[in-house]
């Protein structure tokens, strides 16, 4: 049986669809026996989509904003 830090790896390769067909099953396996990594998992995928949304969109001050258009138009001239 793999070690928890190649577990770790493997999952992590899955990510990025990087892994195997074998290794894949082996995961999935893995996933299946363990719940709680699933569980994890979701938690993860949900605090991420939190955070997506709760990113602000930030609008720069007047005179940096003035500064910049500034220094566009200089670069142009």
């Amino acid at each position: 049986m793999k070690n928890e830090e190649q577990k770790q790896e493997d999952l992590n390769a899955n990510s990025f669809a990087q892994i195997t067909e074998n290794e894949g099953k082996t995961l999935h396996q893995f996933l299946l026996e363990n719940p709680e990594i699933i569980a994890e998992i979701n938690d993860w995928r949900e605090t991420v989509g939190s955070l997506a949304l709760l990113a602000l969109v930030s609008v720069p001050l007047e005179k940096v904003r003035e500064r910049i258009l500034a220094m566009i138009k200089e670069s142009n001239e």
